[in-house]
């Protein structure tokens, strides 16, 4: 059965690996390990004898391991007490197996048998080693390992014997276990177990047998005064705990500080030694000198660049942005590829990740990092305003700290980590300098290879970390700045785009998170559509997070309530598993939707409600694209009062306010071609609605003139239609920024229709093809046609086109 593949229940641990032939002992804790206790085990009428596999989730990849543990309850204890209850499982391996299918709480999987024979004369070295080995154990362990093994050397099971006694070397690393666990090679097997055997007792020796009577001739008597007179002698050669003045030279010497370092480093070392170490400058030093020894002078990880991993890490961890996987590829494969022994070679690119929240521009970085196997370290930078928090502060003052570039690299305890420059565009100006010009030094390949960081005053080589950055709005960042980096612009998904990644990420994620079972939820695909279109209008994900956290959340309430209940009166009269959460018990849970498909949804009002001058403009934010409202409303034409005031309210700026001027001109100077009234006799107010939010730039050009044009001429503008793009004076449309996200926003409005600049039609093409072909996109080139497909068919016609 095993071979042809079989469907075993999964218990899924993150520490320590169940070899075969070994016993251990697992606390269940978790959500799913509850569930599968209480299917599985606890249901059944024998609980012992039952196959389950053992799984393990890797730390560092977050994802489990495709080798795993067949393994067989031997016992199920429980302790209980008024406050919990805590069941622990006593478990054997069997045998190892290839998981074909993961699934929770049940997978699919194969037995893997073990290959290769090994030499009777290394079976005898091994069985020599296993005896001092196990001789070196303590007494509890030495006494279990030996039991163990009383039946597996004379029949020569080498490999059992290699299993079990890899399950008790002691500090053995977790990646290391899983890599012994996928070993079919029987020898291999056994030289990894020898080798490991041999560094234990290289600092742990065998134990001579202990002998209740003394050797002979030497009395009890004497033993206990050569005790004693030993103890004297100790004391006497001073063979005393180092002291901290002494634990600290010790690490300094181990630190491999380049030459130029050490010579100021020891002179500040021998004035703490001359002075005893009292006083308040030796204290200040004894610090200083603590963080010197602990910085990483010499240690690097070395990089493992795995092309075909590194695009199989990103696929699998963020849905889209195919551009940003192609730049981040190629950066890798440059790396890979380039003469790490040079210099020059190590300067490469600062990568920028701009765009909206909720994207996944700190993911992409932490991906860099596992997909190079360099540590990650993370650093905030958002609302910085001191410079010290960059370059760090002088020694000279009370409560000096050394710089967060440098703190971070101590944490990482390697020289070349990937560190993230976190919302690099949220750093401002202060009192105490400016943090963006000390970052000038440290993004700068020909600078940071001895950056000074003032606390430390020593010359520290920067230039083999790889920076990177992310910022949600480019025009915020200096200029000399933004020149260091390489900007990479990542859009705000598409609703198609937020429904692949709720089921691929999203909805798995929050079940783990709440501890609910897969098998006890279903989000069908028209609930996860009307989630995404009905409770979420954003560029990233978070906020559909969110919602489907609240689901997951009333999920666990129902089913606590239903599973804690003492009686089948209690329990709730519809509740039935899996729970499934279509359109009409998403509105139960959640309420009624705030977009999408509401009558009283602000859009649709609109629509409804089009006066003349009033026409929909389309916005960049840094938080994605938006629909935006211009209304213009014009004194009466009869009046004498009209002097052609201009009024512009909803805080606006003065590249908006210059727009405003120019399309008014425009329509001033073109108003007998076009067959209407000049604006100088009218009082012009013009208004964009959300006027505690500040508002600027030069997109809104378009839509003005066809704004002012509606109030000249008394016509309708198309209220399914929007657009964007800048003007100039002669009519002329120019391009403008930020299209894709300016596109997604409409069509996140339920705008199907849309004017853009000819000059944009390249930008367009990014778009993703299934939103194009919901919309009916038109290129404009001058402001006659962008007036001639923005009006309403009956509304007008030119004169002189």
């Amino acid at each position: 059965i095993m071979e042809k593949g079989m469907e075993l229940p999964v218990l899924l641990i993150t520490q320590g690996v169940l070899f075969p032939e070994a016993k251990i002992k697992v606390p269940i804790r978790s959500k799913n390990n509850l569930a599968m206790l209480d299917r599985f085990v606890l249901n059944r009428s024998i609980a012992s004898k039952t196959l389950i596999l053992v799984a393990y989730r890797t730390e560092t990849e977050k994802k489990v391991y495709d080798v795993g543990t067949v393994a067989m309850i031997e016992q199920v204890s429980c302790f209980s007490s008024s406050t919990f209850t805590q069941y622990t499982l006593h478990i054997v391996g069997v045998s190892r197996a290839k998981i074909l299918d993961y699934a929770l709480p049940v997978s699919r999987v194969k037995q893997i048998y073990s290959t290769g024979e090994v030499p009777e004369e290394n079976e005898m070295e091994l069985y020599e080693i296993v005896k001092k080995f196990t001789q070196s154990l303590n007494r509890d362990e030495s006494i279990t390992l030996s039991n163990a093994m009383r039946h597996k050397i004379p029949e020569r099971h080498v490999d059992e014997v290699a299993d079990l006694v890899a399950s008790f070397i002691p500090r053995l690393g977790y990646e290391k276990q899983l890599e012994f666990l996928a070993t079919v090679d029987v020898p291999t097997r056994v030289e990894a177990v020898m080798e490991w055997c041999k560094k234990h007792l290289e600092s742990n020796p065998p134990r001579p047998p202990r002998s209740m009577s003394p050797p002979q001739g030497i009395s009890l008597v004497d033993l206990r005064e050569n005790g004693r007179r030993r103890g004297r002698m100790i004391r006497n050669n001073n063979e005393e705990p180092q002291s901290p003045i002494e634990k600290l030279a010790s690490k300094l010497e181990a630190a491999n500080l380049p030459d130029d370092v050490r010579d100021r480093v020891m002179e500040d070392l021998n004035r703490v030694k001359s002075s005893g170490g009292n006083g308040q400058e030796s204290s200040m030093l004894l610090n200083y000198l603590e963080f010197v020894a602990d910085l990483p002078w010499s240690t690097m990880t070395k990089d493992d660049v795995d092309i075909k991993k590194a695009r199989q890490l990103l696929d699998d961890s963020h849905e889209g942005m195919e551009n940003v996987k192609k730049r981040v590829l190629e950066y890798m494969a440059v790396r890979s590829l380039r003469d790490e022994g040079s210099d020059k070679a190590m300067a490469g690119p600062i990568l920028c990740f701009a765009g909206p929240p909720g994207v996944g521009k700190t993911s992409v970085a932490r991906a860099i990092a596992q997909s190079l196997g360099r540590k990650f370290e993370r650093i905030s930078l958002g609302g910085i305003r001191d410079e010290a928090d960059i370059r760090g502060h002088r020694r000279t003052y009370i409560g000096a700290m050394p710089g967060r570039l440098l703190q971070a690299i101590r944490r990482a305890k390697t020289r070349n980590p990937v560190i993230l420059l976190d919302e690099v565009d949220k750093l401002f100006s202060g009192v105490h300098g400016s943090p963006s010009a000390a970052l000038l030094e440290v993004l700068d390949p020909e600078q940071n290879g001895a950056f000074m960081d003032h606390y430390l005053n020593l010359p520290f080589d920067l230039s083999q970390v790889i920076f990177i950055a992310t910022a949600n709005d480019l025009s915020t960042i200096d200029g000399p700045l933004s020149d260091r980096l390489e900007i990479i612009e990542m859009s705000g998904y598409s609703t198609p785009e937020k429904i692949r990644i709720a089921q691929k990420h999203v909805l798995p994620s929050q079940l783990e998170t709440h501890g609910v079972c897969p098998d006890y939820i279903r989000l069908p695909p028209e609930g996860l559509q009307h989630l995404v279109s009905g409770y979420t209008r954003e560029a990233g994900v978070r906020q559909l997070a969110r919602q489907i956290a609240s689901l997951c959340r009333h999920a666990a309430l129902s089913i606590a309530e239903a599973v804690n209940s003492n009686s089948q009166a209690d329990c709730l009269p519809d509740f039935s598993l899996p729970i499934v959460y279509d359109r009409e018990k998403i509105g139960d849970v959640l309420g009624p939707a705030t977009f999408g498909d509401r009558s009283l949804d602000l859009v649709d009002r609109l629509k409804s409600g089009f006066r003349p001058g009033m026409v929909f403009g389309l916005a960049w934010t840094p938080y994605g694209g938006e629909l935006m409202l211009i209304e213009g409303v014009a004194s009466n034409t009869k009046s004498k009062d009209g002097k052609g005031r201009v009024m512009m309210t909803g805080k606006l700026g003065e590249v908006l306010k210059e727009s405003v001027d120019v399309a008014r001109s425009w329509i001033n100077a073109n108003a007998e071609r076009l067959g209407v009234e000049s604006l100088l006799s009218k009082d012009i107010h013009v208004h964009l609605p959300a006027g505690a939010v500040g508002k600027d730039g030069p997109s809104a050009g378009c839509a003005l003139v066809t704004s002012l044009f509606s109030l000249a001429s008394g016509r309708l503008v198309r209220s399914d239609t929007a657009l964007t793009g800048e003007v100039s004076l002669t009519g002329l449309v120019l391009p403008v920024g930020g299209i894709k996200e300016k596109v997604l926003g409409a069509h996140r409005t339920g705008i199907r229709r849309l004017l853009l600049p000819e000059a944009n039609r390249q930008d367009a093409s990014q778009i993703e093809q299934s939103i194009k072909d919901e919309l009916e996109i038109h290129f404009v080139r001058d402001l006659d046609e962008v007036l001639q497909k923005m009006m309403t068919p009956s509304s007008f016609v030119l004169s002189k086109l």
